[in-house]
């Protein structure tokens, strides 16, 4: 993942769903309508809208095992 926007396998669109996560995680302002343009060129309105839900999701998650101490194990009862 650290070489995503170099690496040949990855399509345009897969690219710039990366770029999207990446920008969402550490800088929301870079998330500006020039980046929509782009992003709007792969997805359309309603998939923009699934992968935001989803990277949200994702983020949040991650934060909260990493607060609750389980991001190593967490056993299922």
């Amino acid at each position: 993942m650290a070489e995503w926007a170099t690496w040949t396998g990855y399509s345009d669109a897969e690219r710039i769903a990366i770029e999207f996560a990446e920008r969402f995680e550490g800088d929301v302002a870079a998330c500006d309508d020039t980046f929509f343009e782009r992003l709007a060129e792969h997805f359309d309105e309603g998939l923009v809208r699934d992968l935001t839900f989803c990277i949200g999701g994702w983020l949040g998650m991650g934060r909260i095992t990493r607060v609750l101490d389980r991001s190593v194990a967490c056993p299922v009862h």
